[in-house]
């Protein structure tokens, strides 16, 4: 799959997370063998289900779904290469993952930046906390802000990723 052109065609950073992921998948654990010491033949819905119990175990349920997103493109191209007949990935029940979403309160906001602000060495987190409370705007987003971004005439920013402005 590491040679096809499908995999060639994701992004660098995709290639990489999945390459990483194909590799640990070969050093997982199924009925006491490696994975990458079973023959593709014997890879069979029970054995997909003991690999998605396990990733669910040993990380979450999420974490889980995303191994079994990658595991399955992994078995679809052996599927369209005619290797196995089908694909055995698409048969395990997944189950649902809690979204992640806190959000802070108005005063919680408030003795974060307190206290970030009493350190020097805290105070970039505490200006990337601030500018995402002030702005609406995920932590990552603002942490992935570039400087063609600000407009310090208007003195705004304008995430490209988004319809509002801060100003």
């Amino acid at each position: 799959y590491l040679s096809s052109k499908q995999f060639g065609s994701l992004a660098n950073s995709s290639q990489k997370g999945y390459e990483n992921k194909l590799n640990s998948f070969c050093r997982d654990t199924v009925h006491g063998r490696t994975l990458g010491n079973i023959s593709i033949n014997k890879i069979n819905t029970i054995v997909c289900t003991e690999l998605y119990d396990t990733w669910e175990l040993e990380t979450s349920t999420s974490n889980a779904n995303h191994c079994s997103r990658i595991f399955s493109v992994l078995m679809n191209y052996l599927v369209a290469m005619d290797f196995i007949p089908k694909n055995p990935m698409a048969r395990v029940k997944k189950r649902t993952s809690v979204p992640r979403s806190v959000v802070w309160t108005n005063d919680q906001v408030e003795k974060f930046l307190y206290v970030a602000f009493t350190k020097l060495d805290w105070r970039n987190i505490c200006v990337i906390v601030l500018m995402a409370s002030e702005c609406w705007q995920r932590l990552v987003d603002i942490r992935n802000l570039k400087w063609i971004y600000v407009s310090f005439a208007n003195i705004q920013f304008i995430h490209p990723n988004t319809t509002r402005h801060c100003v």
